[in-house]
């Protein structure tokens, strides 16, 4: 899983990191 949404990876990490 990576971490693709830096500017989203405040909150929002987890949710791209599934996605």
């Amino acid at each position: 899983m990576k971490l693709q949404g830096s500017k989203t990876g405040r909150k929002g990490h987890l949710l791209v990191a599934t996605e």
